[in-house]
């Protein structure tokens, strides 16, 4: 669960620019959404999921963290 919280956030510390090295809010946001999902938080999730829809992150950009998060899950620890 901690490796695909990491590549969650490596991937989104990808998506700055080269001119900023912290992450946007709405980024924030959606790393929050991604933490929770994976730690199987859900009572803390919707709130979470409603801050990040209130932040400017669309609902495809949910479903495709949460997809992700789905495949990486299922890979076998070896």
């Amino acid at each position: 669960m901690i490796r695909i919280v990491l590549s969650l956030f490596t991937l989104l510390m990808t998506m700055t620019t080269s001119a900023q090295n912290t992450l946007s809010e709405r980024q924030l946001l959606l790393c929050a959404c991604a933490s929770l999902e994976a730690q199987g938080d859900l009572e803390r999730l919707d709130p979470a999921i409603r801050r990040a829809l209130g932040g400017g992150v669309t609902v495809n950009e949910l479903k495709e963290a949460f997809s992700q998060l789905l495949c990486h899950e299922q890979v076998p620890q070896g």
